[in-house]
């Protein structure tokens, strides 16, 4: 990953600090919107993959996928949650507190980017919560450079800033990721 890459994102010069996900400003959060089933996990970056052989007494049709985060096979969609690759916290700490309810939606449910969302364990996904790079990295080494390029993607997509903590952050732990590349498009 490129320093450029960094220096994309915008400074931050006016965060607005928040605890924990500002849930008046996201409506829609804790709303389930369809059930994950194995095209849609594809589309949110779990690799759906078929069972060669059904479970005893399971359904016919038998499906795993893989959370990159952590390179954990799960085979019930149930253990998945969406991870927002910049956390809604995060995003209005950045920059959101100044959208319009529906950007912050558009936002929040952004399939129109392979880098915004993934579907991950439950488990990694709370264990990363509201953090950022400076606080939390992928537990997979081979996730890093990949969540530090969807990370750097994201921010800038949808014009969002980075403080001197974040951005430095990012510059050491790309150190080893010299092939990677971050490319996006400004959000609509």
């Amino acid at each position: 990953m490129t320093a450029s890459a960094v220096r994309d994102t915008q400074r931050d010069s006016a965060r607005r600090p928040v605890h924990g996900t500002h849930r008046p400003a996201h409506p829609h959060q804790g709303r389930r919107l369809r059930p994950l089933t194995p095209p849609r996990a594809g589309r949110l970056g779990a690799v759906p993959r078929r069972l060669p052989t059904p479970r005893p007494g399971g359904p016919s049709k038998c499906w795993s996928w893989l959370s990159y985060l952590d390179e954990v096979e799960v085979t019930d969609a149930r253990k998945l949650d969406i991870n927002h690759m910049v956390p809604l916290a995060e995003a209005w700490n950045s920059g959101a507190h100044t959208w319009m309810p529906e950007r912050r939606e558009a936002y929040a449910k952004d399939l129109g980017s392979e880098r915004s969302l993934a579907a991950v364990t439950a488990k990694t996904n709370r264990t990363k919560a509201d953090k950022d790079p400076t606080a939390w990295v992928p537990p997979a080494g081979s996730a890093r450079c990949i969540y530090l390029e969807d990370w750097a993607a994201t921010k800038p997509h949808w014009g969002l800033s980075a403080d001197d903590a974040e951005r430095a952050a990012l510059l050491e732990l790309a150190a080893p990721c010299e092939d990677s590349v971050v490319a996006y498009e400004a959000a609509p």
